[in-house]
């Protein structure tokens, strides 16, 4: 069995078992929430600010709702991490979702249909699947480094203000151990009465001092970083889907 087949395996099975407690994260932007294992932790937004953008001038500075990752992690993009990003769209509309995954089509190929539990189950690289019950696309790449194999994994959950992307890299390793977690934050957005779900706790303000002396060497390269013909594609058909998610818009208003 291949390894996408085994963590998609691992993610059947461990969807369907109990969760633990969480904390809930609340998008004002895309007027969801989603909810998070008190085994993972949300990172502070400097932290993850200057991670992603290392390098890169202020034109080019990436947006993102939220950052994830095990509480054990340390530094938190070791092993895995989730990057959260919303596209806005008003009027989300079965029509504009199609529009958008016809889209994604044109580079992936065909939607595969899926039930919601399955999702991920014996899902191939490149592949585009979709679960129409739930709205959610996912496609998984993967890109052999020089240490180790590295997979990448971006889900979308369509939502009444626009899409909700959740951005996924770790090492093969991770993606299993933390196979219950990633399936239960994506399965867990809802659109229900944000402000009850709103947390009362703040993030830890980041250690300036200790990112200002972290070495380029410190830090592993961001999901969006050209590390390899794979990672690459998924970068590129994120950009393209957020156009033609733009484009029509445009043309359905």
């Amino acid at each position: 069995m291949s390894r996408m087949r085994l963590f998609g395996a691992a993610l059947l099975l461990l969807l369907l078992a109990g969760a633990s407690t969480a904390t809930n994260f609340v998008s004002y932007a895309g007027k969801f929430y989603v909810t998070y294992p008190d085994t993972w932790k949300q990172v502070d937004f400097l932290s993850v600010d200057v991670f992603l953008n290392q390098g890169r001038s202020t034109k080019q500075k990436l947006e993102f709702e939220a950052a994830f990752a095990p509480s054990i992690s340390e530094p938190w993009h070791r092993d895995v991490y989730l990057i959260l990003t919303v596209d806005t769209i008003s009027g989300m509309s079965p029509v504009k979702v199609d529009s958008i995954l016809r889209g994604i089509e044109t580079s992936f190929g065909p939607r595969q249909a899926r039930s919601a539990s399955a999702l991920l189950a014996e899902i191939k690289p490149g592949q585009l699947v979709w679960d129409a019950a739930s709205h959610t696309a996912a496609v998984v790449t993967e890109a052999a480094t020089s240490a180790e194999d590295k997979s990448s994994l971006l889900m979308l959950r369509f939502v009444p203000e626009g899409v909700a992307n959740f951005y996924f890299y770790a090492t093969d390793s991770a993606l299993a151990a933390e196979a219950h977690a990633i399936a239960s934050i994506v399965a867990s957005l809802s659109t229900e009465d944000i402000e009850a779900a709103a947390p009362h706790e703040s993030v830890k303000i980041a250690d300036a001092k200790k990112i200002e002396n972290a070495t380029s060497e410190d830090r592993p390269i961001p999901i969006w970083a050209p590390t390899s013909g794979a990672v690459i594609v998924i970068i590129l058909i994120a950009v393209a889907a957020r156009r033609r998610r733009k484009k029509a818009e445009s043309s359905s208003n």
